[in-house]
Parts: structure tokens; sequence; C-alpha cells
């Protein structure tokens, strides 16, 4: 049944334990499409951050993971 029948939500919680799926989910669901390169290292982060502060990333510091293990955008003069 849908979570939403009962006033709740269907959210994807990353922590230690999380794989690429749940990473690519999580990211998606707030606009974000990492690059196949970019997940071993967002999805180590992720991992560090939620045994660090013993919870999942909200928002805002997914999306702050994201941008710190972004590739380096190259500028062609």
């Amino acid at each position: 049944f849908d979570p939403a029948e009962l006033g709740r939500s269907h959210s994807t919680v990353l922590g230690k334990h999380s794989g690429t799926h749940a990473v690519l989910s999580a990211c998606a669901a707030i606009g974000l499409l990492p690059q196949r390169a970019q997940l071993p290292r967002l999805l180590e982060r992720i991992r560090s951050f939620a045994m660090d502060t013993k919870r999942n990333p909200a928002d805002d510091e997914l999306r702050a993971l994201y941008l710190e293990t972004a590739p380096e955008l190259t500028h062609h003069s």
C-alpha cells in the first residue's frame, strides 16, 4: 500500500550499508545525476558521513557531498 495513505512518505535512507543504486535514487530525488566515475567517491563520502554522524545525510548535505566529489570541470580557452 501507499505510505501517503497514512500521511507518510517513502524515502531512501543512505548509510554505511548503502550501495550505488540507493545513492543514484537519493540523488535523482533531489535533481542530481552523479557520473559513473563519481559514484565510488560519493559512496565512500556518504558512508563516512553516516559513520561519523550516526545518521543519513539530509538533502542539502547530500548535495554538498555530491559537489565535493564532482569531477573538476575543465575549461578550454
